[in-house]
């Protein structure tokens, strides 16, 4: 009689994949260790190349970064999903991965307020993870991914590599910046100015091509979907700017700079 054999290194694993709000929604699906580890393999690597487009990221070597993909995980966001929502506890270290996410707060009135156009490389956040919650939503403008650390790991990799509390530093200095330029803008500039900076910010970030609805621009630019409508009509008919249902090419850039008063210098 022949003794059984088990191998339970080749049993099958469970692989989940998170989507929509957070990583608590799961999806549960099955693979054999062989393909497991091949797409554990294989995410590492995107996971490292992500994380090079990270200014959080710049000066750690090749071995610093994988220690942090192979803490990540991929999740996936259809367009309108949240990542996660203000005042949600911050579990989380968030990188987009690929497509665009909206961070945004709401006002006491309910008007929407964007923060940010997030893209591939960039944090959602994560100043919050040295907080209580999160301070913003954080909303895919279309197909999205993005990559996940646990909070606690996150937290912990920092304080081995001290170099990354410096580039945070720096992160959110330029942040901090950037959002005291603005709050000027909206104090002395007119609302065609406004939406022209916030052009020009979209075209340094995305190129000539800015997939964004009226009503989004209007948000950036701390104006009315009704004025963002009259200005983007004006730009288009002095030969500036092409536009279509959610979409905005930008044809002359040397103009649109000039309608700016130069708050945002590339």
């Amino acid at each position: 009689m022949h003794a059984k054999l088990e191998f339970p290194e080749v049993k099958k694993f469970l692989v989940i994949w998170p989507y929509q709000r957070a990583p608590s929604q799961l999806i549960v699906s099955k693979m054999s260790t062989r393909s497991f580890l091949g797409i554990r393999k294989e995410n590492l690597t995107t996971a490292v190349k992500v994380f090079k487009h990270c200014p959080t990221f710049v000066g750690l070597d090749e071995n610093q970064l994988s220690e942090f993909a192979s803490a990540a995980k991929a999740h996936h966001f259809k367009k309108g999903d949240f990542i996660f929502h203000e005042g949600d506890p911050p579990n989380f270290f968030y990188v987009v991965q690929k497509g665009m996410v909206k961070t945004f707060k709401v006002s006491p009135s309910g008007k929407y307020i964007i923060i940010r156009i997030e893209s591939f490389g960039d944090t959602l956040n994560a100043s919050a993870l040295f907080g209580e919650r999160y301070f913003v939503s954080a909303q895919a403008i279309d197909e999205v991914s993005v990559l996940s650390i646990r909070r606690k790991e996150y937290l912990s990799l920092v304080s081995k590599y001290p170099l990354m509390a410096m580039n945070i530093l720096t992160v959110v200095t330029k942040g901090l910046e950037g959002e005291y330029d603005r709050i000027l803008g909206l104090a002395g500039e007119t609302a065609e100015q406004r939406l022209c900076n916030v052009l020009i910010m979209l075209f340094s970030k995305f190129g000539t091509t800015v997939s964004l609805t009226r009503e989004e621009l209007a948000n950036l630019a701390g104006t009315t979907r009704e004025t963002s409508i009259r200005v983007l009509t004006r730009l288009k008919a002095a030969g500036i700017i092409s536009s279509s249902r959610g979409r905005i090419v930008i044809l002359n850039q040397d103009k649109l700079q000039a309608l700016t008063g130069d708050h945002y210098r590339q």
